[in-house]
């Protein structure tokens, strides 16, 4: 079997967020979704629970549709582009030595695996508008309040938002229809965003993440074509 190591363009890091919470008909074909409540007659994938996260299939004839009690969250994300990224595992131990043992350490597993990153890139402005864009400002917006002055006495104020954002991440964009996309989905939590600006250097902006609550999944998705990226 053929093996193949790809570069760091070939990842592709995207940052969502819950849409409106949906309880009743069909979900919309290849679209990503996170749930909220689990039925008992649920039409949901099998492995499906609270904060499980799943792509719907690819045409409206094998939609899902919702069952009694079955409630999910559409998932908006829009990519964040990067100069580059970083994913950190690590499980806990418990030392378990005692004096039975051959006086060597001796650890057990402790059950607890922390999951945490570090994503760098540049500070996005619109070309027309000259406002920063969408994405630097939701990152922003979990360290500062917002406000937008129109200079003709209209002040709208935005409170700083610590809600929890999605990373999706995609190992491999490039593939093709026939092929599997390979995604990473962590709930993250931003603890820390550093913006830079030295004289001859771009705009850089480097955040530092960590697992926030709900699962983490290695998502394997056989691509189809509305699904190339």
């Amino acid at each position: 079997m053929a093996h193949e190591t790809l570069n760091g363009l070939s990842a592709m890091v995207n940052i969502g967020d819950r849409g409106t919470l949906v309880t009743t008909g069909a979900l919309n074909p290849n679209a990503w979704y996170e749930v909220n409540a689990v039925g008992g007659s649920t039409a949901l994938p099998a492995y499906a629970e609270e904060t499980t996260r799943f792509k719907t299939p690819d045409t409206t004839a094998t939609a899902i549709t919702l069952a009694s009690g079955d409630e999910v969250y559409p998932l908006t994300d829009e990519q964040l582009c990067k100069t580059d990224m970083s994913i950190s595992t690590e499980k806990g131990v418990l030392d378990v030595t005692d004096d039975c043992g051959d006086g060597s350490v001796e650890k057990v597993l402790d059950g607890v695996v922390d999951i945490k990153g570090t994503l760098g890139g540049f500070t996005k402005f619109d070309a027309v508008t000259g406002k920063i864009k969408d994405m630097t400002k939701t990152i922003l917006q979990k360290f500062f309040n917002f406000v937008e002055d129109d200079g003709e006495g209209t002040y709208t104020f935005t409170a700083k938002d610590d809600n929890p954002l999605i990373v999706s991440i995609c190992l491999n964009k490039d593939a093709a229809a026939g092929e599997f996309q390979n995604w990473l989905l962590i709930p993250i939590i931003i603890t820390s965003a550093n913006l830079g600006a030295g004289i001859r250097e771009a705009q850089k902006r480097e955040l530092s993440w960590e697992k926030g609550q709900g699962q983490a999944y290695l998502y394997q998705r056989l691509a189809f074509a509305a699904d190339v990226l």
